[in-house]
């Protein structure tokens, strides 16, 4: 029974609808698209990639903004490590770059490291550091190995080139041709 009174009420205002083209059915932009060929998952994805890489900072951005760092940032390590056994080497800094070019946070990670002075040592430099401005925030992980040795002699030397020596090596030959 309740059917029977609802079902002419649904009539009544089916007749009463004015009548739809039916072109007037499909979006307006249906027909553009139809025009155009189906973009590809790859250049799809390549196209997000170029949208997203022009809001964030490229590796090689951060790596000119944190050269001038890098000496700073071994000199931490090594000042606060120096004495402790069994430390590995492995540092990491995880930055969240804000959009104006400063740090909104660093994270240091020294898994091996005892105490915080190599972090907070590197936490005072970041204070200074400073990046190219872009719309986005930009996450960031640089990662360090510092390898750490007893033996003398080993590394970077003090070096010169002289047609005749240097002389310092000169001198250091003359002594021991002397004795």
């Amino acid at each position: 029974m309740f059917m029977l009174r609802v079902l002419p009420l649904l009539l009544g205002l089916s007749v009463a609808l004015p009548a739809i083209p039916s072109h007037a059915n499909k979006p307006k932009t249906q027909g553009k698209l139809a025009k155009k060929a189906p973009e590809s998952d790859a250049a799809r994805r390549a196209r997000l990639r170029m949208q997203r890489n022009q809001r964030i900072l490229s590796r090689e951005e951060i790596e000119a903004a944190m050269a001038p760092h890098v000496p700073a940032i071994g000199s931490c390590y090594k000042t606060h490590t120096a004495k402790q056994e069994g430390v590995s080497g492995r540092l990491s800094l995880e930055m969240l770059i804000r959009p104006e070019g400063t740090l909104q946070r660093l994270w240091v990670r020294a898994p091996t490291v005892k105490g915080d002075g190599v972090s907070n040592c590197i936490q005072k430099l970041s204070k200074t550091w400073t990046f190219p401005k872009k719309p986005g925030f930009t996450n960031a992980v640089i990662p360090f190995f510092f390898q750490k040795t007893s033996i003398k002699g080993v590394g970077p030397l003090e070096s010169c080139w002289n047609a005749k020596g240097c002389p310092k090596q000169q001198s250091n030959q003359k002594r021991k041709k002397g004795k």
